[in-house]
């Protein structure tokens, strides 16, 4: 199953969307986004006037939890920055 497949992931662009902060607590990885919305998604609105934006976003937090510890190891990369 892809994540377009997913009765409640479908709803959102993830390839587009944007990771802001990634918290990692006990069994639990806590994802601050810029999600985009998928044209389907009951909440979706036209994006706004701004040239190249081609998405709807909205704030969200997505958190995944396990039964076993998370375990977060970070690439070593720089972070990205959003020039607008």
């Amino acid at each position: 199953m892809t994540y377009e497949e997913h009765p409640i992931l479908g709803s959102y662009v993830l390839e587009d969307s944007y990771v802001l902060d990634i918290r990692q607590t006990g069994s639990s990885l806590i994802l601050k986004l810029d999600l985009a919305l998928a044209k389907g998604q009951p909440s979706w609105r036209p994006p706004a006037a701004r040239p190249g934006m081609v998405h709807d976003y909205r704030r969200a937090t997505l958190k995944l939890t396990s039964e076993q510890p998370v375990e977060l190891q970070l690439s070593g990369m720089p972070l990205g920055t959003d020039a607008t």
